[in-house]
Formats: structure tokens, C-alpha cells, sequence
């Protein structure tokens, strides 16, 4: 089935938030049972515009260092919860005053070639606040989200830099990989230099990107992170509701930690629970938190 829209104003990625999620809603009583790729072809597109912020305004944020990082804790859910994990998230406050997510941010930065230049502000923002709440938490990890499009030499002796200024530990540092493109020969070689120097590697999005099995079997995560999108279709009747379980089912064949995000109530983390997942994440258990809020709860 096509959808055919037409628009004036090219608001690209809130058209991509409204379709997506309607598509995710919706899900459970169409046919096709796979989520949509959406192409946009304005016409006579000129230039860029987006409702929440513009690139030149991004930029200049990344480069003076006004983007913030919070810290979005992972709990075991077969351990009272105990906290293992912080997973950096990059944050900021637009001149119009809107909060603009993670997602929008690194979105963009893809598209607009800004990724290795938030890429390496973020690390230097995350190091500085993990260090802060690594005393209070001596066991938790730092996750790291890196795009496959940003894994090359630079990336990777920036990072080996950082560690060795904050001296932390590569194995406290988590390389949390996006689905959102295709890990291609040269990059998959690149993380498994950074699993040989010591880090872990965490899959995100399992499911809902551009991973296969035999790519997963060849870079061994010690985490797979299944979306959100699977938890909401877990609640509900019909052949999707399996779709968590057998996903679940597949992280551990390949010997991973399974972390479910995006679990916001009661009976979705009784549904994880039941489901044989080893971690959670979502503001059931915490929100994105400043470090001044990690410190706070202990």
C-alpha cells in the first residue's frame, strides 16, 4: 500500500514522528506487519527548515559546547533494580526555549554531516559528569551512543584521548551502536579493534534497524537493546504481541544481556519480566537525569 502526501512546508522529521507513530499504533490490524520507510520528495525544496530548530543554530550550539548530556540510568529487573548502567543522552534547550531531544539532535547531525563534531563533544560532556557519579555507582557502565556513519580512525583516537585524560577504564565505557544505517566491513572491523582494547559493544534499536543476525553473530554485543515499539505491541493480543519473546529469544542465542527501553508502567515491566529480559530502562524506573539528580539518589 502507498500513501501519497503533499505539503508545503517541509517539516521533515515532525512529518516522520506523526507517520511513524501512527504506524506503530496502528500496527496491529494491518496487513503489511513491517514499519514503513518514508521518502520525502518536496518539491522545489530549497533549503532547510525544521519546526524545533534550524542546523545553522545546532551547529553553533555543538561547537560552543551549549548542548547539555543527561544520564539515563538501566536497572537489572531481577536484582530490586539495582542500577548497572548510565546511557548518555545529548540534550538541548533551543533559542526559542524548546527541549529538543536526543533523537532530533543526532537526526540532524547525521543528515547535515555534524556527527563526529557532536560525537566528540558528547564524550567529553559524558566523561566529565560519569566521573562525578562514578564514586556514588562504582559498578555502572557508561553508554556511548555512536552512529556505524561516525565509527572511523578519528572517532576512536579521540575516544582512546578522552580515556586516557579522565583516566577511566576502557571496560566502564559501553559503545552503544545505532541501527540506523548498515554496519558495512571497515566500520565493523573498527568495533572490533574497540572490543579488543576493552569496550563493550551494546546494540540499539535490535529489531527495528539495519541489523541481521550474522552481523550481530560476527561483533558479539554484550547487549542488545530492543525498542520501545516492541514493548507497546507485547501488551496487546494478536501475532505481534510474540514478537518481544522472539526477539528476546534471538539476543540470547547470541550470548547478550537483553535490555528492553521505553518501559513506562507497571504491567510492562511484569511483561519484560516474564519475558526472560535481564535489563530495563524507561521512566517507569528513571527519566534522562542531571548528574545533581544521580547524586541525589543515594
Amino acid at each position: 500500500m502507498t500513501y501519497g502526501i503533499t505539503y508545503q512546508f517541509v517539516y521533515l522529521f515532525y512529518l516522520e514522528y506523526l507517520l511513524l507513530n501512527w504506524f506503530r499504533k496502528y500496527l496491529h490490524v494491518l496487513k503489511n506487519r513491517a514499519l514503513p520507510n518514508i521518502m520525502y520528495i518536496p518539491k522545489n525544496y530549497s533549503g532547510f527548515m525544521h519546526p524545533e530548530i534550524t542546523v545553522e543554530e545546532l551547529e553553533n550550539a555543538i561547537k560552543n559546547q551549549k548542548v547539555t548530556v543527561v544520564y539515563q540510568p538501566l536497572v537489572n529487573i531481577h536484582d530490586s533494580n539495582h542500577i548497572v548502567g548510565f546511557e548518555a543522552l545529548v540534550r538541548y534547550q533551543s533559542l526559542t526555549g524548546l527541549d529538543i531531544s536526543a533523537d532530533t539532535i543526532v537526526s540532524l547531525c547525521e543528515r547535515y554531516q555534524l556527527i563526529s563534531e557532536l560525537t566528540r563533544t558528547v564524550i567529553s560532556l559524558a566523561f566529565e559528569g560519569y566521573l562525578q557519579i562514578l564514586p556514588r555507582f562504582t559498578d555502572a557502565y557508561l553508554a556511548i551512543n555512536l552512529s556505524a556513519a561516525d565509527i572511523d580512525e578519528d572517532t576512536i583516537e579521540y575516544l582512546e584521548k578522552a580515556l586516557r585524560s579522565s583516566h577511566l577504564q576502557s571496560s566502564q565505557i559501553m559503545i552503544e551502536l545505532t541501527e540506523r544505517v548498515a554496519v558495512n566491513p571497515q566500520t565493523s572491523q573498527y568495533l572490533k579493534a574497540l572490543r579488543t582494547a576493552g569496550h563493550r559493544l551494546s546494540i540499539d534499536d535490535f529489531g527495528s534497524g539495519a541489523s541481521n543476525v550474522r552481523y550481530l553473530q560476527e561483533l558479539t554485543p554484550d547487549i542488545v537493546k530492543i525498542d520501545k515499539a516492541f514493548v507497546d505491541w507485547a501488551m496487546h493480543e494478536g501475532p505481534v504481541s510474540t514478537l518481544l519473546s522472539q526477539l528476546i529469544t534471538i539476543g540470547k542465542t547470541l550470548h547478550a544481556k537483553i535490555v528492553v527501553e521505553g518501559v513506562e508502567t507497571k504491567s510492562q515491566a511484569d511483561k519484560i519480566l516474564a519475558s526472560g529480559a535481564h535489563y530495563g530502562q524507561g521512566f517507569y524506573w528513571y527519566p534522562p537525569l542531571s548528574v545533581s539528580e544521580i547524586l541525589k539518589l543515594m
